[in-house]
C-alpha cells in the first residue's frame, strides 16, 4: 500500500510541476525526466518508508542527499565544499533555477493543494 500511496504523490508531484514548469518556460524534456531518479530503488525505498511506512531517518537523509547530488534543479547540487571546511557556491543556469522554482511551485500544490508556496 505504500508503494501506490508514494506512486500517486510522485505523479501528482511530477504533474504539478510539470504544469508549472511551463509557466516558467522550463524545456519540455527536462520537465518530462524531472524527479526520475525518484523511481530508482535507491530513493525510492527510502523515500516509501520515511513518508508512509516505518521511517528509516538514515535511509531517507542518504536517499535525499543522493537526489539533490544528481539533480541540477536542487541548489544544493551547485555547492561545492572545501576540504578546509569551507563551501564554493557555483553559478546555476537560467534553465535549472526555472526548474527549481517549478519543482518549488509543484511540491507546494502536491502536499497542500495551493500554488502558494509562501507557507
Amino acid at each position: 500500500m505504500k508503494h501506490l500511496q508514494y506512486l500517486k504523490y510522485l505523479l501528482r508531484h511530477k504533474y504539478f510541476v510539470f504544469i508549472a514548469g511551463l509557466r516558467r518556460g522550463v524545456p519540455l524534456w527536462q520537465l518530462i525526466v524531472h524527479d526520475y531518479s525518484k523511481f530508482m530503488p535507491r530513493e525510492w525505498l527510502a523515500y516509501c518508508n520515511y513518508f508512509y511506512g516505518t521511517p528509516d531517518e538514515a535511509a531517507f537523509r542518504y536517499a535525499w542527499n543522493y537526489h539533490q547530488k544528481q539533480n541540477a534543479h536542487h541548489w544544493q547540487y551547485w555547492v561545492y565544499p572545501q576540504d578546509d571546511g569551507g563551501l564554493i557556491t557555483l553559478e546555476i543556469p537560467e534553465k535549472y533555477r526555472r526548474e527549481m522554482l517549478a519543482d518549488w511551485d509543484g511540491a507546494g500544490r502536491a502536499i497542500t493543494g495551493k500554488w502558494d508556496t509562501s507557507s
